[in-house]
């Protein structure tokens, strides 16, 4: 009996230090063979499948400094409008095929009531309270239209 109990330990040392071997292998095993698919693996897009046609716009809830380039503020857009009215520092533009009414802000040249206008620029999305009776529009360019 005393070499069956001299037996049991070495083989509980011997199943002891192969228990790390095996969770060894276990787990090279799991880092799986994917990598060294080519298939697999991912492509980085080119340049041209991730460019994005850049327009300039200002998060919702961040203000805009005064006096900025327009295309900072907005989306820049060239539109065709009459000058619906002009008083107290303010000329409003009726804008053509919308129902909006731009008041414009900047260096606007002189304009008359009625006259058909070309207006670049971008939306102002800070308050204008001096011209309240339209939305604010950061002037670019006003030219006369045709």
């Amino acid at each position: 009996m005393t070499a069956a109990r001299s037996r049991r330990p070495a083989r509980a040392a011997a199943a002891t230090a192969c228990v790390p071997v095996v969770l060894a292998l276990l787990l090279a095993g799991c880092g799986g063979g994917a990598a060294d698919d080519p298939a697999s693996r991912a492509v980085p897009p080119t340049p041209s499948e991730t460019a994005t046609p850049e327009i300039s716009r200002v998060p919702p809830n961040s203000p805009s400094p005064t006096g900025s380039d327009p295309g900072q503020r907005g989306m820049f857009t060239t539109a065709t409008g009459v000058v619906d009215a002009i008083g107290d520092g303010c000329v409003y533009v009726l804008v053509d095929g919308t129902a909006e009414r731009w008041a414009l802000r900047g260096q606007v040249p002189a304009v008359s009531e009625g006259d058909r206008v070309e207006v670049s620029g971008a939306p102002d999305d800070t308050p204008y309270e001096e011209c309240p009776d339209g939305l604010p529009f950061l002037v670019d360019e006003v030219s006369e239209a045709d």
